[in-house]
């Protein structure tokens, strides 16, 4: 039978130990206590700058909160509207004053299927700049519309686009084509 004398002192080494652990454990995180910012700051610090991008739809149609009645394969009919749908990803923000700006722009240049410039549809089509109340990186849509008419030739019409988040100063260029049969 154990001693309860033993007993108890094995407890009280326990308390002890336990005291002495607390204590080292307490000197070591005084003073490092985190904030929320401070954590999302050092997250933030670690991770890379989100890639400016885009996506790029042809529609039948655009609603006001963007969707997209999708021409899966951007097959029009002569005469048809065609709506380019461009989602711009991940703006950079900057600072001016007590508001947080993204500027971008959008460039546009249409070719006919011989391969000629449609020069009322081509040129700067957008420039424009947003405002937020708080710093990050932000999407925004564009919607590009083009009407067809009957006498509009039948085939493949190039449509090359180059994209720019002017905070940065990146370009994006895009070529894609639709086609009216």
């Amino acid at each position: 039978m154990m001693n309860k004398k033993a007993v108890h002192f094995g407890k009280a080494v326990f308390v002890i130990i336990f005291i002495i652990i607390a204590l080292i454990a307490t000197f070591f995180f005084v003073g490092r206590e985190e904030t929320p910012e401070s954590i999302k700051d050092s997250l933030a610090a670690d991770l890379p700058d989100p890639e400016f991008g885009i996506n790029v739809d042809f529609c039948s149609h655009i609603d006001d909160d963007f969707n997209c009645e999708d021409k899966g394969n951007n097959v029009f009919k002569r005469g048809d509207d065609v709506w380019i749908l461009i989602k711009l990803n991940n703006l950079k923000a900057q600072i001016r004053g007590d508001k947080y700006f993204v500027s971008y722009s959008q460039g546009r240049e249409i070719f006919d299927p011989d391969n000629s410039l449609i020069g009322i549809v081509s040129g700067k089509i957008v420039d424009e700049e947003m405002s937020f109340n708080y710093d990050g990186y932000f999407d925004v849509n564009i919607m590009n519309h083009l009407s067809t008419d009957n006498s509009d030739d039948l085939g493949a019409y190039k449509v090359n686009m180059a994209l720019t988040d002017k905070n940065i100063g990146e370009v994006i260029n895009h070529n894609s084509e639709f086609r009216l049969s």
